[in-house]
């Protein structure tokens, strides 16, 4: 199926392990391809992916110098990332990272 630009996103855990080194997990990793669906000609089309991929390409930190960004966020990570995850000691830095580019 065609479609005009692609999105990846991935929660990236940094933290101190049981044994005291740093390490990091990459989980939720997800592609999602999006069609635009009008589009008068093929310059605004292609201004459109662009500004597209610049929208949803981000990088959004949800935990970083001991500081959850909201209550919101430390709620649904604390508790079940050390559950699922028992060698995580510390957290250093937890953050989205959201990439988008034009499928050919």
């Amino acid at each position: 199926m065609y479609s005009d630009y692609c999105i990846e996103k991935v929660l990236v855990i940094e933290y101190i392990s049981t044994n005291g080194k740093v390490e990091k997990i990459k989980m939720n990793q997800k592609r999602e391809k999006k069609i635009i669906k009008f589009y008068n000609s093929c310059k605004k089309h292609v201004k459109t992916i662009h500004k597209k991929c610049v929208k949803h390409s981000y990088e959004k930190i949800i935990y970083e110098n001991n500081t959850w960004t909201s209550e919101k966020y430390k709620e649904k990570h604390e508790t079940s990332l050390k559950k699922l995850y028992p060698q995580i000691k510390d957290f250093i830095k937890i953050y989205k990272i959201s990439v988008a580019w034009p499928c050919n």
